[in-house]
């Protein structure tokens, strides 16, 4: 299966019939986004994201094969750009020698993926609305994304407890911890709960992870 484009591509590149699947793909996307947001992503049918489009059903399946295709579509580049942050974050935590250096390989990674958030807001939304849903097979790319974001957050943990600039008691409970509260601040975010400036966002985020898990410089 394709990564964040349906696998049927009808129309060569650059032509009429590819921009017209490019305008009905996102038309789909959106409408499905808005329904899944307000409704779940388990009670929305087929047919009430191609109505919302302004397109018959048959329609939908020219462009997606069910509906787990088209939630893989919504998050599948939001998930590969916070991946590669954290693959980032990992390769810098590598060559970290001080507290310093722990401190900027976090700052840019938060940096990074704030931004994603933040210019993806629906979407995040939704995968923080879902991703615990249970049953559902159209969450399970969801599930996946959490699955790897958790993996890949406790090995960061890891890294850091490894080179000496982390001192925690088990890097599991820590990494769960802190994730939870960062999904808890955007969750806030997102929905209004909290004011909190774009530019802030990647501060508030470092110093929770920081403070959670108990970030201290190597000793002297």
């Amino acid at each position: 299966m394709s990564r964040g484009s349906p696998t049927k591509r009808p129309g060569k590149p650059g032509g009429r019939r590819h921009e017209n699947r490019r305008r009905r793909v996102e038309s789909l996307s959106q409408s499905a986004l808005d329904l899944f947001l307000e409704n779940g992503i388990g009670k929305v049918r087929i047919d009430e994201i191609a109505a919302a489009a302004g397109t018959a059903k048959g329609n939908f399946y020219r462009y997606f094969e069910d509906k787990t295709e088209l939630v893989l579509v919504l998050i599948e580049p939001v998930s590969q750009a916070i991946l590669k942050s954290m693959e980032r974050c990992s390769h810098a935590l590598n060559a970290a020698r001080n507290g310093d250096a722990l401190t900027a390989a976090y700052q840019r990674m938060a940096g990074e993926i704030a931004a994603t958030i933040l210019s993806n807001r629906k979407v995040f939304l939704l995968y923080l609305q879902e991703y615990r849903s249970p049953g559902a097979p159209a969450t399970e790319p969801l599930r996946r994304v959490a699955n790897a974001v958790t993996e890949r957050s406790i090995i960061l943990t890891k890294h850091a407890c490894d080179h000496g600039l982390l001192t925690v008691s088990d890097p599991r409970v820590s990494t769960l911890a802190v994730l939870g509260a960062v999904e808890r601040l955007v969750l806030a975010v997102l929905t209004g709960e909290f004011e909190l400036e774009p530019a802030n966002v990647a501060d508030t985020l470092i110093g929770l992870a920081l403070d959670g898990l108990r970030s201290r410089p190597p000793a002297a």
